[in-house]
């Protein structure tokens, strides 16, 4: 048998403003006159809310049991960690580096992956040598325009930048990957160049040695790749390279965004097209 203790939570004029009027749980009711009230087959549609409104509900023995274990549980969790000593401490620091060297040995049970057919090692070394082949003759042919230096020497755009072999073993090989679809690539090398760039102004400005500024644009890199969901790994190389590529790089200014966008296209172009011309093969999955 179970016994009902009463309850009374009274709300004042005021409560329900911006909030809303808050909807009741089995056995609660309103107590008190209310100005209107118009019902369908038993269920109330509308109340008009009085300033002052009094609810009733009422506990069971049980719900209140559970109640006071819960508030029991609360204070005793707040008394041990008011209660941990220094040596306690020192102890669970020590634990948690004991597992690392735990963790090098890998996960147990687990292999690696089985090498793949030899056919689908052609396609991919194909793709990868015609993609990185038009790139470079498009910087040896095409680009031909120069700029000068801040010692007046005179050097050509270039186009061809170790990311793109990256970005080939990415879109070529492990096509199926989220970090190799089209967003990603084209998305990240956009973001990485301007940031990349952007870093070694700022830093040449306030005289932020280069070695400080290569890692800060990587850094910020990574950042703006996850955050806009275009995760690729070359797109680090770009920021990097934004900053210690040299005259040829440097000449270039925010031209160097669209070289960085010129080398992607080619790459995706050469992934679009060539992927799909196999049968066991489709990119992208998404754009």
């Amino acid at each position: 048998m179970q016994i009902e203790k009463e309850e009374t939570i009274t709300w004042e004029d005021g409560d329900f403003i911006e909030a809303g009027e808050p909807s009741l749980p089995p056995g609660d009711f309103y107590s008190g006159e209310h100005d209107s009230e118009t019902k369908d087959e038993g269920n109330i549609s509308h109340i008009s809310m009085p300033e002052n409104v009094t609810l009733e509900r009422k506990y069971s023995t049980l719900e209140l049991m559970e109640l006071g274990k819960a508030k029991e549980i609360s204070s005793n969790a707040q008394d041990n960690v008011n209660n941990v000593s220094p040596h306690t401490n020192f102890f669970w620091l020590l634990n948690i580096l004991s597992c690392i060297p735990l963790k090098w040995r890998g996960v147990a049970n687990t292999k690696p992956p089985k090498r793949i057919k030899y056919k689908q090692i052609m396609i991919s070394s194909f793709l990868s040598f015609i993609g990185i082949f038009l790139i470079s003759i498009t910087d040896y042919f095409y680009l031909t325009e120069t700029f000068s230096t801040d010692n007046d020497a005179a050097v050509h755009i270039r186009l061809l930048a170790g990311a793109y072999a990256a970005s080939a073993v990415l879109v070529y090989e492990a096509y199926l990957s989220p970090l190799a679809q089209p967003r990603n690539v084209f998305g990240s090398y956009c973001i990485t160049s301007i940031i990349g760039v952007s870093t070694r102004i700022f830093c040449q400005h306030v005289g932020i040695p280069i070695y400080v500024a290569g890692a800060l644009a990587l850094a910020l890199g990574v950042i703006s790749m996850n955050v806009t969901k275009t995760v690729h790994p070359p797109g680090g190389a770009c920021a990097l390279i934004a900053v210690i590529g040299g005259k040829s790089v440097h000449a270039l200014g925010y031209g160097y965004v669209l070289t960085s966008l010129g080398g992607a296209f080619i790459i995706v172009a050469v992934a679009v097209i060539g992927n799909n011309l196999f049968k066991n093969r489709q990119y992208p999955l998404y754009w």
